[in-house]
């Protein structure tokens, strides 16, 4: 007992990861099953930002690993990241250990991949992919699937004075989701005010769920 609540456990079961020999540890927060716990784990587990060998062919591996629903992907697409884009790829690695300490809800995977030339077309919004305007640039995954929730310049200021880990923070956290007592910090962290409707679980709420997702995309 002396131990959870050391660690911030208040009722089992509960899942911690304990890092750096115990002077660090996170207690996960989202759902409770054998696939969540293990990709949350597995992500927390080696550098913050992985090194993705071989082009758009390692990114390709890379977007075809599993993903649950709200596991995170943030990958930093470069020409020299031990060049002259150095900078970026450290703006990159801040976004990854803060994701990592604001998402204990869910994995959060992120890696960096150096392009060729024709590679870099390839993804910008020139070629096939469109996924960025340019490079260095960082693209954020949510959930499984092709289509990113969002991309960022990171040699571009953002709006408001927002670090490449904020953008990431809230973009990572989804337009509409389900609120709970664990995953409240989550959105809190965010920055950004929530308009919160309370519903009853057993009934159909897609009219609600809709009408929020309309709301969310007009004004985020």
């Amino acid at each position: 007992k002396a131990l959870a609540r050391r660690l911030g456990v208040d009722r089992p079961p509960a899942l911690v990861l304990v890092t750096d020999g115990g002077k660090r540890h996170v207690l996960y927060t989202g759902p409770h099953t054998a696939g969540a716990m293990r990709r949350f784990a597995e992500s927390r587990v080696g550098p913050p930002v992985r090194v993705v060998q071989g082009g758009l062919a390692g990114v390709d591996a890379l977007l075809a690993e599993e993903r649950g629903p709200g596991d995170v992907l943030l990958l930093g697409l470069f020409r020299d990241p031990a060049g002259d884009e150095e900078d970026e790829a450290e703006d990159l690695e801040d976004a990854a250990r803060q994701l990592r300490e604001r998402r204990p809800d869910a994995a959060v995977v992120a890696a960096r991949a150096t392009l060729g030339a024709e590679e870099r077309r390839e993804v910008s919004l020139f070629g096939a992919r469109r996924w960025v305007e340019g490079t260095p640039a960082m693209v954020l995954w949510v959930g499984p699937g092709e289509e990113p929730a969002g991309a960022l310049r990171l040699d571009a200021s953002l709006e408001g004075g927002l670090s490449p880990a904020d953008w990431a923070s809230r973009h990572s956290a989804g337009v509409v989701a389900w609120l709970t007592e664990e995953n409240f910090q989550t959105f809190a962290a965010t920055g950004l005010p929530m308009l919160i409707v309370f519903v009853d679980p057993a009934s159909d709420s897609s009219l609600q769920r809709r009408a929020l997702e309309e709301a969310a995309a007009a004004h985020r």
